[in-house]
């Protein structure tokens, strides 16, 4: 059996290629969201974080065989765990990645991290739309009542999205709930209601709803703000019909799971002055 780490939507796909090409699946989910289109034959699912010594313990439980790592682009804490436990076991461990939304010389402004971009987005006084998640709210709501801007976060709608806005000080009339993927139209809307300036969002690939370069700032007249991975550990695969042959590899596999560990954008320009009135 394969432990299929899920948390992007190509999760689902994957975890259907690899059923049909021969493999058993145990789904992991961290969120109650169910998978599109159910499940395959071949393919169970579990719902609920994992640590370590959980991880450690669907290896042996469930006679895994090799992992594969599907969690978000930004769930460094979560692979990494993975990646640690699978090299202490010997589990092979195969990772899939979505490949950049942002093309270089693409006209979008780089943070280093979080706290950097919270600063940038609110010295210029101008309404912040966040779209980062629930896990790094702090820095914005902190910079947002420094300078007096207008902070709004769209999460995803889920009770532990509003109880972590809350915790970071973020009062309910700002949040907005909702499930992507979005379309640019669907930002460009929400940008005008709220009279944004600007965008922070993460390069999450072209499948994790805004992503630098979808062309939301340019349809909102908005500068966007793209916080990068600072400690970005996966291969980049081809795409999910890939994983087959190296997950087959990996089962066969004797000798420890490689890692590769992928060039990060740096890049930082000025913002634009330009926003929306």
């Amino acid at each position: 059996m394969i432990l299929l780490l899920g948390g992007t939507t190509e999760a689902a796909p994957i975890a259907e290629t690899l059923t049909k090409a021969g493999f058993e699946i145990l789904l992991s989910m961290a969120t109650s969201i169910p998978p599109p289109g159910g499940l395959s034959p071949g393919m169970r699912l579990r719902i609920g974080e994992l640590d370590a010594q959980g991880i450690s313990d669907l290896i042996h439980d469930q006679e895994i065989r090799a992992v594969v790592d599907a969690t978000h682009p930004y769930a460094s804490a979560i692979s990494a765990i993975a990646w640690t436990v699978c090299r202490r076991t010997g589990t092979p461990y195969v990772a899939f990645d979505r490949p950049s939304a942002v093309a270089d010389g693409s006209d979008i402004h780089w943070a280093d991290d979080h706290a950097h971009a919270a600063a940038m987005a609110c010295s210029f006084g101008l309404p912040v739309l966040l779209t980062i998640g629930v896990r790094n709210l702090a820095p914005y709501v902190a910079e947002a009542r420094l300078h007096g801007v207008k902070l709004i976060a769209r999460v995803l709608d889920r009770p532990f999205s509003i109880e972590a806005c809350s915790r970071a000080g973020l009062e309910l009339e700002k949040i907005v709930c909702a499930n992507g993927p979005f379309s640019v139209t669907e930002n460009a809307l929400l940008i005008a209601r709220h009279h944004i300036g600007v965008l922070v969002t993460k390069d999450s690939g072209d499948a994790g709803g805004v992503g630098p370069g979808d062309g939301v700032s340019d349809r909102g007249n908005c500068p966007g703000l793209g916080q990068g991975d600072q400690l970005s550990r996966r291969r980049d695969l081809a795409g999910a019909a890939d994983l087959p042959d190296r997950a087959g590899l990996a089962v066969l596999s004797q000798g420890r799971p490689g890692r590769v560990r992928l060039r990060c954008h740096q890049r930082a320009r000025r913002l634009r002055e330009q926003h929306l009135h």
